[in-house]
């Protein structure tokens, strides 16, 4: 009876062991290191699951955004004979109203010592002027710097102001962030005459057809 018994189990425990090797895996998930995926969330890191596998995306090409040169106001630019002629328009205009207001005062324009600087004063886009050239008064060791303003107005440079430098001695000046920025010498007490040492920055801003002192 025992040994039926014990036959009987054996057979029982063979038989279950014949079910478990018939029986298919259970589906696992993909191995990401494999390549192998369904979905998405299979995949590491950045990667997507296409066709199975697990592959870096493509990048998306960037569309080449052309640098503006200029707002499009249907204006179009300055060309540097226009400049060239505002500006020595400006210039002989200075010079004869120095004739009017001291008679014997003639101011001789050294075209060597101009400097240029083109930028936006007024918000517009459009390229306005700032230029310095260097008078010399005739007769005498005296010279100094003088600068001119010009706004860009219907595709031709109109002078909108020539006196920012009046009220000290002209160093430098600059255009940025819709602003002229100037600097200026001017003479401490111990200064000899031609070397001014202290020096002092104004901002000025483009107002209509003015050139205003900022704040």
């Amino acid at each position: 009876m025992a040994v039926r018994g014990f036959l009987l189990s054996t057979s029982i425990a063979l038989a279950l062991v014949a079910c478990a090797a018939a029986e298919p895996p259970a589906p696992g998930l993909p191995s990401a290191s494999s390549g192998q995926c369904q979905k998405d969330t299979d995949c590491k890191a950045d990667r997507i699951c296409e066709q199975g596998s697990c592959t870096a995306p493509q990048a998306k090409p960037v569309e080449h955004q052309p640098m503006p040169s200029n707002v499009d106001t249907g204006v179009p630019p300055v060309s540097a004979d226009d400049e060239k002629a505002a500006l020595a328009a400006a210039i002989a205009g200075y010079i004869q109203q120095s004739k009017l207001e001291a008679i014997e005062t003639s101011l001789i324009e050294s075209e060597q010592f101009r400097k240029l600087v083109r930028g936006d004063i007024n918000g517009d886009g459009l390229a306005d002027l700032a230029a310095s050239t260097l008078f010399a008064i005739e007769g005498s060791n005296t010279d100094f710097q003088h600068l001119f303003v010009f706004q860009q107005q219907q595709g031709k440079l109109v002078l909108i102001d020539s006196s920012a430098a009046d009220a000290g001695k002209l160093a430098d000046f600059d255009i940025a962030g819709g602003h002229i920025q100037v600097s200026y010498l001017d003479y401490a007490d111990e200064d000899s005459r031609c070397c001014p040492s202290i020096e002092y920055k104004k901002k000025f801003v483009a107002a209509g057809d003015k050139l205003v002192l900022r704040n």
